[in-house]
């Protein structure tokens, strides 16, 4: 697995940049929302529990995040490389997909995170291209 730039990739007007940034931002969302080992909770729980301006806060941050990723697939749309009809719809199924790992993982499984992070960025990238 790959160093990757989320500002570099989104950047790049080159042919294949656009998915192969996608697939470097799926493997690294793997890598950093799989849990340690260290019980804590489903992150839903731990927004309720947020006071309702913090949680006013966290849930702006995170349509950012969700209408940036969106943004992003939209360009690849754009650009010829991606296939997705509603990027929109797109960005939530893998965050879902990409964020479910915190609820199943364990470290020492069957699979690796990088192992994992690379099947998950594959069905991502077969996701927008199909």
């Amino acid at each position: 697995m790959g160093t990757w730039s989320w500002t570099s990739s989104r950047s790049s007007t080159a042919p294949g940049t656009t998915a192969s940034g996608w697939r470097g931002w799926s493997a690294g969302t793997c890598c950093t929302s799989a849990p340690t080992g260290t019980p804590g909770g489903s992150p839903d729980g731990k927004l309720r529990a947020l006071s309702p301006e913090k949680l006013d806060a966290v849930q702006v941050y995170r349509r950012r995040y969700q209408h940036a990723i969106a943004d992003f697939l939209a360009a690849g749309v754009a650009a010829g490389e991606f296939a997705c009809p509603d990027p929109r719809l797109t960005a939530l199924a893998v965050l879902d997909m990409l964020n479910g790992l915190n609820g199943w993982f364990t470290p020492g499984g069957r699979l690796g995170i990088s192992e994992l992070a690379d099947r998950y960025a594959e069905l991502a990238v077969r996701l927008v291209t199909a």
